[in-house]
């Protein structure tokens, strides 16, 4: 497999950040937010796109919780990077 990139590329996740806010902002039905964090999963799969073997019109049309639960069954073991990856990147959109 594949080595994958989830360095985290800006300050906009911190310490006391809490990484299970992960499924409330997943969930959220604000436009904003659904947008924000497909932001943040288009970014996830520009970094793990070549290793998922998954076309990317197909990954683009799964929801953002689904996107979610493919890629965390795929690295099972890098679950909390990913997680911190996309935090980072939703905050990233929202600021």
């Amino acid at each position: 497999m594949k080595k994958v990139d989830l360095s985290l590329a800006g300050n906009y996740l911190h310490e006391s950040d809490g990484l299970d806010e992960l499924e409330k902002l997943l969930m959220s039905d604000d436009s904003f937010s659904i947008t924000s964090m497909s932001c943040a999963m288009s970014a996830l799969f520009g970094r793990i796109g070549n290793v998922l073997d998954i076309d990317k019109a197909i990954y683009d049309q799964l929801s953002n919780t689904n996107k979610f639960y493919l890629v965390r069954g795929a690295f099972p073991d890098r679950e909390q990077e990913l997680r911190a990856f996309i935090l980072e990147r939703f905050y990233k959109f929202v600021s």
